[in-house]
């Protein structure tokens, strides 16, 4: 049984709860749904997707996420169950679940969702860094993200007075991060909604550059899938964190998102390479096999973790009838943008900027007000040709 229908199970209950004031969590529009309170969840922890290039304690992690998991009342399938499996079925990519996979999982272990945690910073020098993305994907026919979160964090994050708040112990660090995002997970299951800010709001970092098509409805639930990003940067792994963060975002926004995995499946299956952003043939091939009304793709030009980190990026829309883009920006920023007191709300996390950056595209993108615009943008679906440039090395024709 896939947690889908585990999850209706228990709608019954909540509406008859709301009608009786009872005190039960009201879900908002477009949020995943949660599952009856009372019943636990059967979940496969997948090892964890090192995106750090760094030697990091995996197992340790996966075990910490696994405890919290445990502690929260869920039933968690033990290792000796999981590994046979994933040899079975030759899962060698933990960073997402194919649809295969997914319905394996639900007939063969009866697993109702899948939970995949990505490291994307880990540094144990001072300061030190870490960064985790965690999100819970449903297994049968058709999956999809329920929840998702993501957090980071840095030893020197809060100075304090004299620099007695410093963090040098990267095990506390580790261990905040996975509470953090346990706590997050729990207001997902009780219908509180997520616990850890996800940015949104932040002018900092709002897109310094944007065009945004009058196609694109506002308060419309469409299906979005994220593809890699074009990686400009040397750093490795880099555009696939830049992606993750907007599979966050706009599933946070209670957008229907492609898990990654079935993404990277779907490229593998038609052969689909992208050198330089997706082809219209591409395109075409991508709407048709993943069924969603849009398609998200950027280019990652300059992205810096040091002590004042930096990042560069354009960001393009394409919308499956009219086969037209609907939005297009350029974002850059740094850590100490908007900070003119005391280092007072700069952040030194690459990751935590990111996601600020992402958060606040995400907000400007599916909202109505022309006012969120940035100065000098356009929304008559014209193109000035700075953002021209911008679309052909985003998408080859």
């Amino acid at each position: 049984m896939s947690l889908i229908n585990f999850i209706n199970r228990g709608s019954a209950l909540l509406v008859a709860c709301a009608i009786l004031g009872a005190g039960c969590a009201v879900r908002q529009p477009g949020a995943p749904a949660a599952p009856p309170r009372g019943e636990a969840l059967r979940i496969a922890v997948l090892p964890v997707y090192n995106l750090s290039e760094k030697s990091a304690p995996l197992a340790e992690l996966r075990r910490l996420m696994a405890q919290e998991l445990l502690d929260q009342g869920q039933t968690v399938l033990a290792e000796a169950e999981l590994e046979p499996f994933m040899s079975r079925h030759r899962v060698r990519h933990t960073g997402g679940i194919d649809t295969v996979t997914a319905q394996a999982m639900d007939q063969e272990l009866g697993i109702h969702a899948v939970l995949i945690t990505s490291l994307e910073q880990y540094e144990t020098r001072f300061p030190p860094k870490i960064s985790l993305t965690a999100r819970l994907v449903s297994t049968g026919e058709k999956p999809r993200i329920l929840w998702v979160e993501s957090v980071g964090l840095s030893g020197d994050d809060r100075r304090g007075i004299l620099d007695l708040r410093l963090v040098h112990d990267p095990l506390l660090l580790q261990k905040s991060a996975v509470k953090r995002i346990s706590a997050s997970f729990a207001g997902f299951l009780s219908g509180k909604g997520p616990v850890i800010s996800n940015g949104v709001g932040d002018r900092r970092f709002r897109p310094k550059i944007v065009y945004k098509s009058g196609l694109l409805v506002a308060g419309k639930k469409y299906t979005v899938a994220v593809l890699p990003f074009k990686d400009r940067y040397s750093r490795k792994n880099s555009a696939e964190i830049m992606a993750l963060h907007f599979v966050r975002q706009l599933a946070k926004s209670g957008y229907d998102v492609v898990d990654p995995g079935i993404i990277r499946q779907s490229l593998l299956n038609s052969r689909v390479i992208m050198n330089e952003g997706p082809s219209v043939r591409d395109l075409d091939v991508l709407f048709e096999t993943l069924d969603t009304d849009l398609v998200l793709t950027g280019n990652l030009l300059d992205y810096q973790n040091q002590e004042n980190p930096t990042a560069d990026f354009a960001v393009t829309l394409f919308e499956r009838q009219s086969r037209k883009i609907v939005w297009s920006s350029r974002s850059y920023g740094t850590g100490n943008d908007g900070v003119f007191f005391f280092d007072w709300k700069q952040i030194r996390n690459s990751e935590a900027m990111v996601s600020r950056m992402a958060a606040s595209i995400v907000e400007v993108m599916m909202g109505e007000e022309k006012d969120s615009l940035p100065r000098g943008s356009e929304d008559d679906g014209k193109l000035n040709s700075f953002q021209r440039l911008l679309v052909r090395t985003s998408a080859s024709p």
